[in-house]
């Protein structure tokens, strides 16, 4: 139980998009090896839900989406949100990791 409160209260703070869905995959891996499985579709909610303000473009993309994306396809459209917007000079976690 312990393990699915701290799933669910993960943030991306100042972590990369990388940094941020490996905590998260970690904390999964954790509770499999538990015997409790977290479906896909339930880390991609947490993910949208674990983003910062200046993610809300990103996170209301997803959420609009007839069906939530695959946990590999968040992974695959956070990392290149995350370059588009270092690319545009847009504050990022990114930017600040390289700083």
């Amino acid at each position: 139980m312990v393990l699915k409160e701290k799933l669910k209260t993960i943030k991306m703070g100042n972590d990369s998009a990388a940094g941020y869905l490996t905590k998260i995959t970690n904390v999964r891996d954790e509770l499999t090896a538990v015997g409790e499985d977290i479906p896909p579709t339930e880390l991609v909610r947490i993910a949208v839900n674990g983003l910062p303000r200046s993610w809300m473009n990103f996170a209301n993309g997803v959420c609009v989406r007839e069906t939530l994306p695959t946990w590999e396809r968040i992974w695959d459209d956070c990392i290149q949100t995350e370059i588009k917007k270092v690319s545009l000079g847009q504050p990022s976690q990114l930017s600040r990791i390289r700083m």
